[in-house]
């Protein structure tokens, strides 16, 4: 029937919505985790440079 076309419609809607949000989620933990990673890839990059310049010193 068309009461039951609608219901389908709405809880496959939901469905899409349920699963967008959660790639918005999946999105921002990933984009969380490479700033992150780009922040201690730039700690590093410093501690390395310190090290070799201690090495050239030497």
């Amino acid at each position: 029937t068309v009461a039951q076309g609608t219901q389908t419609a709405a809880t496959d809607i939901g469905q899409v919505n349920r699963g967008a949000a959660e790639t918005g989620s999946a999105s921002e933990e990933v984009l969380n985790s490479a700033k992150s990673l780009s922040s201690e890839s730039t700690r590093l990059r410093a501690e390395l440079d310190r090290f070799m310049a201690n090495i050239r010193a030497a």
